[in-house]
């Protein structure tokens, strides 16, 4: 999937455990399965807003970090769509046999 579109993560005390220091802040990060989220827009104490990175076709464990090093290992998800490589679905001939036809998913 070509990732870049808008994500809002809610929950409760995201700037509570983050205000230790402002530099905390900047180490609140979003991960999709291995892939990090390239930007997070903004956090409120209830929400993180973001843009989703490019990532394969299929579902992702989303994982939030407070410290940019440990994880929650929460079980929720998200469904990547979109462009993919073509999968070969079919090959066969026309039926007088004078052209091949090709069918992609």
């Amino acid at each position: 999937a070509q990732g870049g579109e808008p994500l809002e993560i809610t929950g409760a005390s995201f700037l509570a455990l983050a205000n230790v220091d402002e530099a905390f802040r900047d180490l609140i990060g979003v991960r999709f399965a291995v892939f990090n989220a390239p930007q997070i827009a903004s956090v409120t104490d209830d929400r993180i807003s973001l843009t989703t990175p490019v990532g394969t076709e299929g579902t992702a464990q989303v994982q939030v970090s407070l410290n940019g090093q440990q994880y929650t290992t929460a079980t929720l998800t998200v469904t990547f769509q979109g462009f993919h490589a073509p999968q070969i679905v079919s090959v066969l001939f026309n039926t007088d046999a004078t052209a091949l036809v090709i069918t992609f998913d």
